[in-house]
């Protein structure tokens, strides 16, 4: 039974300084802040399996043109940064082709403009200029101050390095309920279709730096999003550069870690189909903050840490 993911609501950055992440996230790239808090309890620890988790987050969200209520909006992202007081993690250095790393689709408006107006600090770390693969479509990647890696771009997904399609989507699609593009309508963007063609190989070497790249990817949609693209997950298996295998002493409070909040319709029994196909739960569903929010975390065939949430 597939959970039914109902959307990729938000994705949570671990940061190791959030003044300088904020001066990134909010201040050069423009997302709007929501929220500042810090959470802790025995909610938190039961969720990441850790005692006395005290987190600082902050939420921000993408321009939307003034019309941020709606969760279908294609250009809404929502980006939750953790400053970790308790436990403290350590840095994870990574390469754009590592399994386990995510990267973050940001819908930029004027992306030559917020290039060309790109500040002189090292942490605005632009890996190319902004790439043209249509008439109105321009992509470019930076790393943020942890380097976490961000793809600015006209729509909105996160991509996550795989080290098999199968296995990936043997998780992804058939237990979590995710629909790959061709299921739907015809609106997978144009990289879908030539993702290992020479002309596709060219443009991923203009955008990372690469000689000769070669990274095929795979994109699925929660069951509500095949129309919108909102919430796009993208799948990459690299094979050029080889890519170095997922670290097994990652740990959720580390920085640079970055996790996917899925809103499923029934979370005591996703938790259910989860851990009885064999996947492994940091926790059952507790509640975290209001009484509303539940939650747990469960790991990928790779080993990544994804939220689940009541929605």
């Amino acid at each position: 039974m597939a959970l039914g993911v109902t959307d990729n609501h938000h994705t949570y950055v671990n940061v190791s300084n959030m003044e300088k992440s904020l001066e990134f996230y909010r201040d050069f790239l423009g997302l709007k802040q929501l929220s500042d808090k810090v959470v802790s309890g025995d909610g938190y620890d039961a969720l990441f399996g850790a005692q006395g988790v005290s987190i600082r987050v902050v939420s921000l969200e993408t321009d939307a043109g003034g019309t941020i209520a709606d969760n279908r909006d294609p250009q809404r992202r929502i980006v939750k940064l953790c400053f970790w007081h308790r436990p403290q993690g350590k840095a994870v250095p990574q390469t754009a082709c590592d399994v386990g790393l995510h990267w973050v689709g940001i819908p930029i408006r004027d992306l030559e403009g917020l290039y060309n107006r790109q500040p002189r600090p090292v942490y605005h770390r632009f890996l190319s200029t902004p790439i043209h693969i249509s008439p109105v479509h321009a992509v470019c990647f930076v790393w943020d101050p942890d380097g976490v890696l961000i793809e600015l771009t006209n729509n909105n997904h996160l991509s996550l390095n795989v080290s098999s399609h199968d296995r990936a989507l043997s998780f992804y699609r058939d237990v979590l309920g995710l629909q790959e593009a061709s299921a739907g309508p015809a609106t997978a963007p144009p990289s879908a279709a030539m993702a290992t063609s020479e002309e596709r190989r060219k443009t991923v070497r203009m955008w990372f730096g690469l000689p000769l790249p070669l990274v095929e990817w795979k994109n699925v949609f929660a069951e509500n999003q095949l129309e919108y693209r909102n919430g796009r997950i993208e799948l990459g298996v690299w094979q050029i550069p080889e890519p170095l295998p997922f670290p097994a002493d990652r740990k959720p409070w580390d920085v640079a870690v970055t996790w996917a909040g899925f809103r499923v319709k029934n979370l005591d029994a996703a938790y259910k189909e989860l851990s009885g196909k064999g996947y492994r739960c940091l926790s059952a569903p507790v509640t975290v903050g209001e009484p509303s929010k539940r939650a747990f975390l469960c790991q990928d065939p790779d080993g990544n840490i994804q939220e689940f949430i009541q929605g």
